[in-house]
């Protein structure tokens, strides 16, 4: 797998498949065929590609656009990031106004054969 969108199509013909296979299933089955299909749809919704644009960043998988987002935002402020753990910490200040952010690791979500690109840190 190369990509996002290769997974992601990969999940919405499994939800196919089981959609198919729920119209045929005992009542009993349905209901756990049912909840793998909104596992699915959850999956779906939450990784769409309009939203997640996965890269590995120090080590971490990170949704790229949201720290791109988040870099925009604090645009003219004194920011720090750090890796800590898990997760990148970005810290900003400006004056009285300072605040915090936290990019979770996404690796746990992605099966571990699906090939994200690199990226660095955007500095100022």
């Amino acid at each position: 797998m190369n990509s996002l969108k290769d997974l992601l199509a990969i999940k919405r013909e499994e939800r196919r498949k089981l959609k198919i296979k729920y119209r045929s299933a005992a009542v009993d089955e349905k209901l756990i065929i049912q909840k793998q299909i909104d596992d699915i749809d959850l999956f779906l919704y939450r990784f769409r590609v309009s939203r997640m644009d996965p890269r590995w960043l120090k080590g971490l998988l990170i949704n790229y656009k949201l720290y791109a987002e988040i870099m925009k935002k604090t645009k003219g402020m004194e920011v720090i990031q750090n890796v800590d753990g898990p997760a990148l910490i970005i810290r900003y200040k400006n004056g009285q106004v300072n605040g915090t952010y936290t990019l979770l690791d996404l690796r746990g979500f992605f099966p571990s054969n699906i090939k994200f690109p690199e990226s660095e840190l955007i500095e100022r």
